[in-house]
């Protein structure tokens, strides 16, 4: 376990890169600049990372982590045919996203970091088609679609936080069940 003074310098040390990457844009960014709203020196910086890259890095891995966790323990725990078990799904995935929502804005707005969200929603798309069964290339249109609207639903919520966690998880669990009853029960009965 960390020493509460490093825990505290390195939250500061985040704090303050979301801040300015925010304002001024990752490639904007310098070391310098995080130390001087962190209100620490570059070594203190230095001792705990290499440069931005780095720090972002460990920013994504720590997030990561703590989401994978979550996720696995929900995986465990669902019904994926049942409303209010993948209601629920939704809104534990949508807190983990609100737990960390300004770094998500700052990737989503910022062009030179959106590749992170990319990698972890090809991710989700593959998670998507093993908790319902499907055979993903058999229905490969079908998980596309469902996919690309529910990441594109969080997306815009992040962005523009236009609505509660609550709410965005009904209309998500309802748009996910009943496009994937539709689309394989279509299929079944060609």
């Amino acid at each position: 376990m960390e020493d509460l003074r490093v825990r505290r310098t390195k939250a500061s040390i985040i704090g303050a890169f979301i801040d300015l990457v925010e304002e001024k844009g990752f490639d904007n960014v310098k070391i310098i600049d995080i130390c001087s709203k962190a209100m620490i020196n570059r070594n203190t910086s230095y001792l705990h990372y290499l440069d931005k890259e780095d720090l972002l890095q460990k920013i994504k891995n720590s997030i990561f982590i703590e989401q994978q966790e979550k996720i696995m323990h929900l995986k465990k725990e669902r019904n994926y045919n049942n409303f209010e078990s993948v209601k629920e799904g939704f809104m534990v995935v949508l807190e983990i996203f609100k737990k960390e929502i300004e770094f998500y804005r700052i990737v989503l707005l910022d062009s030179n970091m959106s590749g992170y969200m990319d990698k972890s929603t090809n991710k989700f798309k593959q998670g998507l088609a093993r908790v319902y069964e499907i055979d993903y290339d058999k229905y490969k249109v079908e998980i596309d679609y469902i996919f690309y609207g529910i990441v594109g639903v969080i997306k815009n919520w992040i962005i523009k936080d236009y609505s509660s966690v609550d709410n965005i998880s009904t209309i998500l669990a309802n748009m996910t069940i009943n496009s994937l009853k539709n689309s394989i029960k279509k299929e079944a009965n060609q």
